[in-house]
């Protein structure tokens, strides 16, 4: 079932101009998809890494009203995370250098060590995306490079191309 979810959502990305299903259509599938996959995953207990690539993929497609809505799953400590940073990139109440900050601490800790679990890529990606928006180009370089995932991978070698620009 997560892996019927994941394809409907990630339909979003196929660029046929002859795609049956107009993208508009996709991208409210891609939102419900989510939804359902997420809540799955908290009521069955898994933590399924396609979860990393359809958050990023809302995040992407700007349906930051999802994100900003998660729940936080109290019994479950990677969702709650993957809740906690998709909330925090849709923060307007916060600064730049705030949001930042606090990403850096839920991703990387304390101790320095990098993003690990089954959302590690999308923790880097939009660390990444954070520490680039508050000029820390260096501090934006480190995550990308890492990402190995080939959809959240092609979004962060942009970022890297910005960052070379500047």
């Amino acid at each position: 079932a997560i892996d019927h979810m994941a394809g409907v959502a990630l339909s979003v990305w196929d660029e046929r101009p002859d795609h049956p299903v107009p993208l508009s259509v996709r991208s409210r599938r891609a939102v419900a998809a989510f939804q359902l996959v997420f809540r799955g995953a908290h009521e069955h207990g898994v933590l399924p890494p396609v979860l990393a690539e359809l958050t990023y993929s809302l995040s992407v497609l700007g349906h930051w009203q999802v994100l900003a809505s998660l729940p936080e799953p109290a019994d479950s400590p990677e969702l709650a995370k993957l809740a906690t940073v998709a909330r925090l990139t849709t923060r307007g109440d916060l600064n730049a250098e705030d949001r930042y900050q606090r990403m850096r601490e839920l991703v990387i800790g304390e101790g320095g060590e990098d993003a690990s679990g089954p959302f590690a890529e999308y923790f880097r990606f939009e660390l990444a995306n954070r520490a680039h928006i508050v000029g820390r180009l260096d501090d934006a370089a480190s995550p990308v490079l890492k990402i190995e995932h080939p959809l959240i991978g092609r979004g962060a070698v942009f970022g890297l191309a910005d960052n070379a620009l500047r």
